[in-house]
Order: C-alpha cells, then structure tokens, then sequence
C-alpha cells in the first residue's frame, strides 16, 4: 500500500475510508448498506448472524440465515493521516443516535499513516463505559446548549480502540468477541443507560399552578382520588453525576406521576355526631392530608379526605362541606356488623341532619393526640331516601346487638337484616334504644268506650341477628286520643309520645329447640302485662304500635 498522499483533503481521506471499510465487509462476508447522506450520525447499517455466537467465517449473510436471531449494527468511520497525533473527534449529536440505538453501534477508525490507503483499522464499541461517557458529557451541557449538539464533540482516541487483523475474518472475529451474547445485547445496552451516573435511580419533579383547577388536580393525586397527576403539570429531572437536569435531554415523553402506594398521613379516630350529641358515632379511618404530598398548596384548594373501611368522606374545610360514599357490600356478603353499623350510623347522623337542615360535627382525632372540630350542615337530600333508610337498619341492629351484648366480631349478611325489619326497629322501640315522638299506638274500640286513665300495650318483639334470635318485651302507655275510626260506629284511640318501659329481654343461640322460642315469648308477655297492671293500665288487647 505503498506511495505517500500529497496532502489529501480531509474530505478525500473520509471518502477513501469509507470505500476501504466497504471491502472490509465484504472480505468478512458481512452484508452492509451505506447511508446516502451523513445525517444520521452512521455510515454503515450491517447484518449480523449470532446463531452460536461465533462469527460467519466469512460466508455471505444471506436473508435466510440472517432472520433469527439477527443484529443490526451501526458503523461510523472516521479516518486520519495519524491517529495519533490527529484522533477524530465525534459531534454529540452523532452520540445521541448511537445512545438511542438499542443494538451494537462501533466507531471504525482508519490509519492511514502517509499511506494512499489505511494501514490499520481499529474499532470503538460503543459500550457501557461510551454510554456513560457520552451521558456525562450531555449532564455537564448547561440547559440552552442543548439544542446545538452537533457544535460539540468527543475525542475518539485510538487507546480506547481495538485493532482489527485485516485478514479475510479479522473483522467479523472482532465483532463479535466485543458484542458478546446477541440475544440480550438490547437488555444490557439500555441497562447501561439506565446506571449511567448513578448508583441508584433517582428523580426530582417540580409542579406549580398555572391555572384555577390546577391545585384541585393535585389535592386529588394526594389524597388518592386518582392515579396520575397530568404530565403539563410537572417538570421533571433526573439526577445523574450528581447534578438534576431535564429528563426531556435523552427522550421526549410524557411522564406521569403516580403514588402507586400512597400511604395515609396519619391514623385517626373520627367522631359523627349531632349538635346536641344525642345521635354519637365513633369509627376508625385513615386520614389523608394533601400537605403530606404537596405543602405549598392554599388552604382554600384543601380538601382532607377520611377513609373507613365502609365510608370515604371528603371534607372541604374552608367550605365547611363534605361528601360521603357509603361503599355498601353486596346483600349476600357477609361482614362484620360493628364495622358495618358504625359507617351506617355516620351516614344516618349526616342524612338526618341534612333533612333537618341542622348542623352537625365531625370531630378528627389524630394519633398523635391532635384533634380538629369540623362544624357542617349537610345539604338537604345529600343521600337518596333509600340509602338513609337502610343505613338506618344497619345502624339500630348495630345499637341493638351492643346493647344486648352480641359479640363484637359478629359477621351477617344485610339481606338477613332486611328481612327482619321491622321487628328489629319494634326491638329497638321495646328495649329503649330508639326514641322518637313519632312512636305510637293505635287501637278500634266501641263508640260507647269511655276510660279516664292510661291505656297501653304489652308489646313482644322479637329479631334475627346473625346467629342469635333476640325476643324481648315493654309496657307501653299513655294517655289515649280519640277519634272517628275508619268505618262507622268505631272509635280510633291514639297515644302519640307513649312511655316506654323494657320489661323482658332474652338471646337465644340460633339454631335451636322451638320451645325455647315459645316460653320465652310467653315470659315476655306475662312480664309486659305485669307491668302494665302495676302501673294501672287499660290493656289494649287489639292495639297495633305503627
């Protein structure tokens, strides 16, 4: 390869390069594709066959025995009059498509030495240690030389390269003792991407309001009403090397961010009660405050969310509002009723106080001895009728089971309570857990039916819970009202506002003997009558209680 170059152009000695780089392939047997026009930051596209690892000796790859598994590798070749004393710089533009290319990408660089045609060909793989190379040199840019890559370079120096025998499988020998295992080379490459600059991963993100519903958007993410906080939101950096930069250097992508595990600020107590603490519930819940996530956030923006393990409720305290879901089981689902009846009773307290409009309070007790009063008036028909009424039912089984003693970890189905419906509110009634100025009794008598006394009922109730029946019994009395009866010749006796007086009360495991049932109905009954007699009262042997 004799006769020295008169001074050819730096132009000249790349074109000659590439031709003579060219016949290297050939001589491998290695197929290639030459870029028409350097734009892409490669001159070389090859096809690679890895099927054992071991190169092609020199055997053309055709498209049959290159299909599987099979690499295209990136080539761009850089030539020198003496590498040494002149190594080839590369742009950092030309590094950005060999950092996104998930296969194997090399640097040939050709000696030429004072010689017409190079004398040695060397190869730089673009490696983890060039990956890591090249992404520290993009971390040091500051943010506007971003955009003007192609104005800065790295020396390719010839002490990092591997030289290539120009024999006929010097090259494809080189190849791929460098690129190793085919099959997961795409892995390890954005593997090396991924460390590159930092011993873990690791990222910041900004966020700010840039309009009204912004803060609401990210009370939601922080309490953990939704998933994601919308990517427009939020400038993220990566931090490699040391230093955080814009995460938009390597890719341009949305990038969401989600608290997957989102942990609750804190454990509370939270008390349900009216204002005169007549109707009183306490349950257990998680509380999420949106400062835990995001603390610059104005107290108007805040909304304090409590979830129990049936209820979610949604507090807006500078509103003084809330809102309340009532995560209702399935009717064939069995659940515990203490957990059951303490959300229902909340949601009892809050429909009623709604329907009154009266106001009511949500007392929050933190774990660390904290508690905040949050004053409310529900809005009239917050819930529908059906949903007040039910939790209702719920809520006096609960009263009721504890009352009586039922154990604590009792589990029942909501379809057993609604077919004990009404007698479950008569036990309420009966037993003194329910008092209401609506309860009453009515009875038909004769026209000519004249009392200066009392009159009541003796009343036996009798309810299913879970596994226990409850039968129980009460003296009922007032003074009577009398009216028109619904046909002619009869008169309506009412006792609006009756007293009330529990005279009996038994629980029987479930299942058992039918006399158990019948005697204890019958000692209710005697133990109604007693008082009533006592008390001097006209038994009203055909009242109903409505």
């Amino acid at each position: 390869m004799g006769g020295a170059l008169p001074s050819n152009p730096a132009d000249m000695i790349g074109a000659v390069g590439e031709s003579f780089f060219g016949l290297l392939l050939d001589r491998a047997g290695i197929v290639w594709n030459r870029v028409q026009r350097d734009r892409a930051g490669w001159d070389f596209v090859c096809h690679l066959t890895s099927q054992t690892g071991e190169p092609c000796s020199g055997q053309a790859i055709t498209l049959a025995n290159a299909i599987s598994p099979s690499l295209s590798v990136l080539f761009q070749v850089k030539a020198s009059e003496n590498l040494r004393v002149h190594p080839p710089r590369v742009k950092l533009s030309n590094l950005r498509h060999f950092l996104d290319w998930p296969n194997p990408a090399f640097f040939a660089l050709l000696d030429f030495h004072g010689s017409d045609a190079p004398t040695s060909c060397h190869l730089i793989h673009f490696d983890k240690h060039w990956v890591e190379k090249t992404i520290k040199r993009f971390w040091d840019l500051e943010p506007d030389q971003v955009n003007s890559l192609h104005k800065r370079s790295l020396v390719l120096p010839i002490s990092e390269a591997v030289e290539v025998a120009l024999e006929p499988n010097g090259l494809s020998h080189t190849l791929f003792d460098l690129i190793g295992e085919a099959k997961d080379y795409s892995a390890r490459k954005d593997l090396w991407r991924k460390e590159a600059g930092n011993k873990r991963f690791s990222m910041t993100f900004k966020t700010e309001q840039r309009n009204e519903k912004d803060p609401d958007r990210m009370v939601d993410l922080a309490i953990g009403l939704t998933e994601n906080l919308p990517s427009e939101l939020t400038d993220f950096s990566e931090i490699r090397f040391g230093n955080p930069r814009p995460i938009s250097i390597f890719h341009d992508r949305d990038v969401l961010v989600s608290l997957p595990d989102l942990k609750p600020t804190a454990k509370a107590f939270v008390d349900f009660s009216n204002e005169d603490r007549s109707s009183f519930v306490r349950y257990a819940a998680d509380f999420f405050h949106p400062h835990s996530v995001f603390p610059f956030l104005p107290f108007e923006s805040l909304r304090l969310r409590l979830r129990g393990a049936f209820l979610d409720v949604i507090i807006t305290p500078s509103a003084s509002a809330l809102s309340l879901t009532f995560e209702r089981p399935s009717s064939s689902t069995l659940v515990s009723l203490a957990s059951l009846g303490s959300s229902a009773k909340a949601l009892q307290i809050v429909g009623e106080c709604g329907r009154l409009s009266k106001a009511m309070s949500i007392t929050v007790h933190l774990d660390d001895g904290t508690r905040t009063v949050f004053p409310i008036v529900p809005p009239a028909g917050i819930f529908p009728a059906a949903a007040v009424d039910e939790a209702s039912l719920i809520a006096n089984a609960h009263d009721l089971a504890r009352a009586i003693g039922l154990p604590s970890d009792l589990e029942l189905c909501i379809s057993d309570l609604w077919d004990s419906r009404k007698s479950i509110e008569l036990c309420c009634i009966v037993l003194c857990i329910t008092r209401s100025s609506d309860v009453g009794i009515t009875s038909l008598v004769d026209p000519d039916f004249t009392i200066d006394g009392h009159v009541g009922l003796a009343t036996v109730a009798e309810c299913k819970i879970g596994d226990y029946v409850i039968i129980c019994s009460g003296a009922i009395y007032g003074s009577p009202q009398a009216s028109d009866g619904p046909t002619t010749g009869t008169k309506l006796l009412k006792v609006a506002g009756p007293v009330v007086e529990k005279t009996f009360q038994t629980t029987i495991n479930w299942p058992t003997d039918p006399s158990l049932i019948f005697n204890a109905r019958s000692l209710a009954k005697a133990a109604a009558v007693d008082r009533l007699n006592e008390r001097g009262v006209t038994i009203l042997l055909d009242s109903t209680t409505p």
